[in-house]
């Protein structure tokens, strides 16, 4: 044994007790490396907890599972789906991993491709006994600005990093190779924080989904629970306070 990689919970990683000492004990060579696929993980965590994409992504667990635990609802949905998006092969939303954000890329790819039909139940729901206020609520959480922004960015940039994740997770992947993988999916990200047409495009796609109307939060002269961010426009501000955060976590 030459080597020996696990995840950073002090069981496994432990240096006095952990299985990889006991381990090295009997296989020095066996030098430990905290899992790279892991490691990706905790970046995509950390990068979660940017207020507009954490908002995001509660949003849409939140929605996955109000219709996920009423049968009438998911049959409505089947049947919304059937009518605005009768090119989609997915049925069902999908639940979002609370521990593995690089499994969250389906889920959002599948909420995000569903839009159209969600809106859409949603407002059906909405005119059943004792459901207004939830399905309301869902409805105008879904046509706010910053949701439309975040989800258009979350989107992207997991679309860059799902790939990685499998790369890193492959049973034949060797360092050599998974260094590479690394270093294209940070020249991609890097890529992508620089070039300014990148997020115009986002912004187009966000403003198309909402009929142009991406409006920026009033900006306040004391602000206690979200920072104001200095911008003209609407596109700039969001630039500043959910993409470039993001892509800088």
């Amino acid at each position: 044994m030459v080597g020996q990689g696990y995840d950073g919970a002090a069981a496994m990683s432990g240096h006095k007790n952990g299985v990889q000492k006991h381990i090295q004990d009997e296989c020095p060579s066996a030098v430990y490396t905290h899992c790279v696929s892991h490691s990706l993980n905790l970046c995509l965590m950390k990068a979660g907890e940017v207020p507009d994409i954490n908002k995001a992504v509660t949003l849409m667990h939140e929605i996955a599972v109000f219709y996920n635990d009423s049968n009438k609802r998911l049959l409505n949905l089947e049947s919304a789906i059937k009518q605005e998006c009768s090119q989609s092969s997915h049925a069902r939303l999908k639940l979002h991993c609370t521990t593995r954000w690089g499994e969250r890329q389906e889920a959002v790819r599948i909420f995000k491709e569903l839009m159209p039909a969600i809106k859409t139940s949603l407002a059906d729901i909405g005119l059943w006994p004792g459901c207004l206020g939830k399905a309301s609520l869902f409805s105008s959480a879904l046509d706010d600005s910053g949701f439309l922004v975040a989800l258009e960015v979350l989107t992207a940039v997991l679309e860059v990093t799902k790939p990685l994740s499998v790369k890193l997770q492959a049973v034949s992947q060797d360092i050599h190779n998974a260094m590479k993988s690394v270093q294209d999916c940070v020249t991609v990200l890097q890529q992508m924080r620089t070039e300014e047409k990148f997020f115009h495009d986002l912004f187009i796609r966000a403003e198309e989904e909402n009929g142009d109307n991406i409006q920026k939060p009033r900006t306040a002269r004391r602000q206690r629970h979200r920072e104001n961010h200095p911008a003209d426009t609407p596109e700039e501000f969001y630039r500043r306070s959910v993409f470039l955060i993001l892509m800088f976590a």
